[in-house]
């Protein structure tokens, strides 16, 4: 082995080892059929959800919720949040400048796999 190659492998055998993250994918079906798909990327050091929505991918990290799982950005921003529960989901927008979510997207069913 020569060059990056043989560098990658010499630094990987001396890294200790750790647990690859858990990746789950699903396709969502919401209202008027519009489909949503997400990854779901789980690892020790929290969990992050990755939409294709609206042309766009958006890496959502955990936030904290009483029941079922919340993604978004905390605090005073503007952006998407995914709520899940069992094999449903909901998408909104909170927009930071009116201070108000609106529900984009309902009724989604993870579609069968």
């Amino acid at each position: 082995m020569s060059g990056w190659l043989g560098l990658a492998a010499l630094a990987l055998s001396t890294t200790p080892a750790f647990a690859a993250p858990e990746m789950i994918s699903a396709t969502y079906v919401c209202e008027r059929g519009v489909e949503i798909a997400v990854t779901y990327v789980n690892s020790a050091d929290g969990s992050v959800a990755v939409l294709q929505v609206e042309g766009r991918q958006v890496a959502l990290p955990q936030a904290e919720s009483a029941s079922g799982a919340r993604y978004g950005t905390m605090g005073n921003v503007s952006g998407y949040f995914w709520w899940s529960k069992g094999d449903g989901g909901t998408l909104s927008w909170f927009s930071a400048e009116h201070s108000e979510e609106v529900t984009l997207y309902m009724e989604c069913k993870e579609a069968a796999r």
